[in-house]
Parts: C-alpha cells; structure tokens; sequence
C-alpha cells in the first residue's frame, strides 16, 4: 500500500511539471516572440544610414554573420535572407523611421528590402 502511494505521489509529481513546464513555454514563447519583434522593428526603425558597399566581410565573432561596410565607414550587418541582395558597389539607404532599406545598382535600378516583410518571413 506505501509503495503504490509513493508511485502515485511520483508520477503526481513528473505529470504536474511537465504540465507547468508546458504553460510556462507557451506563455513565454508566445508573449516573448511578439515582444521581441516589435523591439526588433523599433531597434531597425532608429537605424540611419546610407552609403556605398565598400566591402563584405563575414564576421566568426559574431556568428559568421556577413557584414557590410559602407564608404562612410558604417557598419551593417546583412541578414541571411538579405545577403544575396546587396553587393559591392550597391547604394544603400535607409531613413530614421522607416523600415526599408534601399539598394541601388548600376544597370538594375532600385529594389527595396523590407524589414517588416523579413519578420513576417520569419515566423
């Protein structure tokens, strides 16, 4: 009799973790994915810059993510799905508060990345 009840306190105990383990990554995953991706767009929507592809370099210390640089000396670093987009020698601007990146190329004329649209890709 002691032992089935210690078994049953046992398993009591593993189905009421797993259940709690269960809400708390659905709230926190839930909450914390759309929490995330307004800060995302707010952190792309302060960004300012514009120039012309200088050099790419792929960065080890920072997850081997590819990095632009632009003539005046800016920073950026490109997004995965972005990568193919943007070339040396490509005109790059972005205005405060929006959030499209436009690029420029000789002979292509203009295309338009969207950080809203790869955010919306990302899900």
């Amino acid at each position: 009799m002691k032992i089935m009840k210690a078994q049953h306190s046992k398993i009591a105990r593993i189905v009421l973790g797993i259940v709690i383990a269960a809400i708390s990554w659905v709230i926190f995953f839930t909450d914390w994915g759309r929490d995330n991706r307004k800060e995302t767009l707010e952190k792309y929507s302060r960004q300012h810059f514009e120039g012309v592809v200088d050099s790419i370099y792929t960065d080890p210390e920072n997850f081997n993510t590819k990095t632009a640089i632009l003539k005046p000396g800016y920073h950026l670093e490109l997004l995965r799905m972005w990568e193919s987009s943007i070339k040396l020698g490509d005109s790059l601007s972005k205005r405060k508060g929006t959030l499209e990146v436009e690029v420029y190329r000789k002979g292509t004329g203009k295309v338009i990345l969207s950080y809203e649209n790869m955010l919306r890709d990302w899900r």
